[in-house]
């Protein structure tokens, strides 16, 4: 009966799998690799089939340099069964960004990918120096940052330096994402570009130089404003009002029409302006927000009064996920009020709302009708934090900040462990004006009860029959910040980090040092990991003209720092990167390596009541990308190819050896076109020395292409469409123990994966964009089904 469990256990996870954690609530996979373009952004897709009732309330991608500390955070916007995102890495041009994805859904709970994150096997990437030349391209105008009107826009550029290199026919230029190389006017030393008229707004421009053999000479990047005639210019002293609407319909149709979903969401942004003023709001409702959720509208409004050289005061109202203090208050939404006063010298921060929605529980009962059991429901969660800082963090600032968090034990008639906590904390940063130095550190302490009960603090009386010896005045005062009973944790618990920074001579050195105990706990903060302490030294070396990037990496972790567990597990990391990229247009590339080990010193014949952990992962990377002219056609080819080889020393542990290889190759043609192909490969191999092991292949092929007409109806509008189609074979063979020394039985499961995606945008200004996008995906093999995904937007902004 056992091996037949096993083998009903292993469908089911084949079933589900594909995903990014097999602890997700959705089927969520990377639908492409990863990619960094020409103007470094960062390009993510996700897809996502949810087949529970349980919706996605958010998907982030959080990304850092490589020596930062704290992360940066973009959302992913949905399109169908897609989530993309395009992250501007511009300015961490010559450096090493390390990201990761997380999954937030509407009952709060969360995971991430890859699991470890954010404190091992982060995503990486490498990023080129951008190749400037400031003497060689003069820009006439528009200037960088130059205000314009929509209608007096010409671009004039000198490039007298080259101009006995320069192929005029390759000259390539870019308003924004349209590439209008064709109607750029070239004569022997400059260029001119004289639309009609530019949409208002801020606009970046992008100019190529190529030679004769198509090697790239010389880019420069810049950007301006512009402005509509009926707008009085920035600055003038008018109120100036601008925003965006939206209103979207989704259809869904999931296993052959098993589950049919509709999803209808508005939003609107407006904003506000004069030379001293700001005024705007944000709002956002969904028909999936239900109140046994957790929010899924938005709402939000804010007023903000500048004052001199970037002084300001601002207050919002509604949502907002307040940054104060990376233990204590950071990525965590809360609904209610938030004020900031910012004059340099000295800085407030205050905010207070709800980060948890009450939601009520129930009881369960016999066949009787006897309450048996709970099923808990969730209390509404209150928090206020506030904040002091002196300095304005360019080269120095000091702060405090104090953060309270509490359960509403009244809010829900079922649930369990009503939490408080109540922390402290002080931050200091230190820098040249330069960063050539930073120093920075923080001392951070909470009070923690993981169960208030009722709210109520046990009687001054009953602590003394218990033996604590306390006076009244300490009982006042510490009932005053936190509920007293028999599950608070009576001593503080402390979290501190220390970091210096070096920057000078091309090299950038890092080191840091952090620390958290156990019982640190912050309900401003509740994504910390905990039971943790350790250092990671970083050191990102440039080298011969800023064409090689070495990026070295150590660090160790350990927990159990009270010494209250069976055994202490310490995880170390020692990876390095080496990248190439070329001043001229030739091949980049870049080889990486990293070995991370995990061990609790436990044997796997130990009687110690903890389970033996020793496993180490090797991981190497390859990647190189080129752009090359073949026919006037510019194309741009990627290669990633990745080696992961997980073993374990122990007699229960599992290993795990995959490799996988991409190839990507984008091409832009003389015409409004862009096409892309890709091609993936992985092989997989699971061993277990108790319970067999699997092997999975998995091969895919993928062709997008994207049309652009312009002027179809009028000088201001255009049309594109794209289409996307992808095609995978899964093979995959599970070998299961029968338990009792025999052969065992082995599974196989072979399917393929096709999905196609069609998309219409049709813009015309300033009236706005209708865009349509319809995806299929089909299942055929062992897995048979189909799913459909119809949507229809209109944007528009003003």
């Amino acid at each position: 009966m056992r091996i037949y469990r096993s083998i009903l256990f292993i469908l089911l996870l084949l079933l589900l799998g594909g995903s990014l954690s097999a602890r997700g609530r959705a089927g969520v996979s990377l639908a492409a690799t990863p990619y960094l373009d020409e103007d470094l952004m960062l390009h993510v897709e996700l897809d996502v089939e949810n087949y529970r009732r349980l919706p996605v309330r958010d998907i982030r991608l959080y990304y850092r340099e490589y020596s930062e500390s704290r992360f940066r955070s973009s959302v992913l916007r949905q399109e169908g069964l897609r989530y993309l995102a395009s992250v501007n890495l511009s300015e961490y041009a010559g450096g090493l960004v390390e990201y990761f994805i997380d999954v937030e859904y509407a009952d709060g709970s969360r995971e991430r990918y890859p699991e470890e994150a954010p404190d091992n096997g982060l995503m990486k990437v490498s990023l080129q120096q951008d190749i400037q030349s400031e003497d060689g391209i003069v820009v006439i105008s528009p200037e960088p940052g130059e205000d314009v009107f929509t209608d007096e826009f010409i671009l004039t550029v000198s490039f007298f330096q080259y101009s006995s290199q320069v192929d005029k026919e390759r000259t390539v230029l870019f308003l924004d994402s349209w590439d209008v190389s064709r109607y750029v006017n070239m004569f022997n030393d400059f260029l001119t570009f004289a639309p009609r008229r530019v949409p208002p707004g801020e606009h970046k421009l992008r100019l190529e130089l190529y030679d004769r053999s198509g090697q790239l000479i010389a880019r420069r990047n810049w950007s301006f404003l512009a402005y509509q005639r009926t707008v009085p210019s920035a600055g003038s002293g008018e109120f100036e009002i601008s925003g965006n609407a939206f209103a979207e319909a989704r259809s869904e149709e999931l296993l052959d029409g098993l589950q049919s979903r509709q999803y209808n969401k508005a939003g609107l942004l407006l904003e506000g302006e004069t030379r001293n003023f700001s005024i705007g709001g944000r709002l956002f409702v969904s028909n999936q927000e239900k109140s046994t959720l957790q929010p899924i509208n938005r709402y939000s409004g804010w007023a903000q009064y500048n004052f001199w050289n970037n002084r300001f005061l601002r207050f919002t109202g509604g949502d907002a996920y307040p940054q104060l203090n990376p233990f204590l208050m950071e990525n965590v939404f809360l609904r209610g009020f938030h004020g900031q006063a910012y004059f340099k010298f000295i800085n407030f921060d205050y905010t207070r709302g709800t980060t948890l929605r009450d939601i009520e529980g129930r009881a369960v009962l016999d066949t009787a009708g006897a309450a048996i059991d709970t099923a808990a429901g969730t209390f509404k969660r209150e928090v206020w934090a506030a904040r002091v800082s002196f300095g304005d963090r360019q080269d120095f600032q000091w702060g405090f900040t104090v953060v309270k968090g509490k359960d509403d034990v009244k809010s829900i008639s079922y649930g369990q462990n009503p939490e408080e906590s109540a922390g402290v904390g002080s931050d200091l940063y230190i820098a040249t004006r330069n960063n050539s130095f930073v120093l920075e550190g923080s001392i951070n302490a909470s009070s923690y009860n993981p169960n208030i009960l009722d709210g109520e603090n046990v009687s001054l009386d009953s602590l003394q029959e218990w033996g604590v010896d306390i006076s009244q005045e300490q009982y006042d005062l510490v009932t005053g910040i936190i509920t007293v009973n028999q599950y608070l944790i009576v001593k503080p618990a402390i979290a501190y980090h220390a970091q210096m920074r070096l920057n000078f001579f091309n090299n950038r050195f890092s080191i840091l040092y952090k620390s958290v105990e156990e019982a640190f706990h912050s309900l401003g903060q509740p994504f910390l990991l905990r039971d943790n302490k350790g250092f990671a030294i970083t050191d990102d070396i440039r080298l011969f003209r800023n064409q090689f990037f070495l990026n070295l990496r150590y660090q160790q972790y350990e927990n159990n720092l009270n010494d209250v567990k069976p055994a202490t597990t310490t995880n170390r990391t020692l990876a390095f990167n080496i990248s190439y990229f070329p001043l001229r247009n030739l091949p980049s590339l870049t080889l990486g390596y990293s070995n991370y080990r995990r061990s609790n010193g436990i044997a796997s014949t130990s009687t110690v009541a903890a389970f033996p952990e020793d496993n180490q992962t090797n991981t190497i990377t390859f990647s190189t990308s080129y752009n090359f002219l073949v026919s006037n056609l510019r194309n741009r080819a990627t290669l990633n190819v990745m080696n992961y080889n997980r073993t374990d020393e122990t007699s229960l542990g599992l290993e795990n050896l995959s490799n996988t290889v991409a190839l990507i190759l984008n091409t832009r043609y003389n015409f409004p076109l862009r096409t892309n192909l890709e091609f993936a490969f992985q092989q997989t191999e699971n061993t277990s020395a108790s319970q067999g092991g699997s092997d999975l292949t998995f091969n895919s092929f993928g062709l997008g292409a994207e049309y652009e007409f312009g002027k179809l109806f009028s000088q201001s509008d255009n049309l594109i469409l794209s289409a996307t189609g992808r095609y995978g074979a899964v093979a995959s063979s599970v070998a299961v123990s029968s338990g009792s020394g025999g052969a065992g039985i082995n599974v196989d499961t072979d399917y393929n994966r096709s999905f196609l995606n069609g998309r219409l945008i049709y813009s015309y200004f300033p009236y706005g964009r209708v865009s349509l996008n319809a995806d299929l995906v089909n299942y055929s093999g062992d897995r048979k089904y189909k799913d459909y995904i119809i949507t229809a937007r209109y944007d528009v902004t003003f």
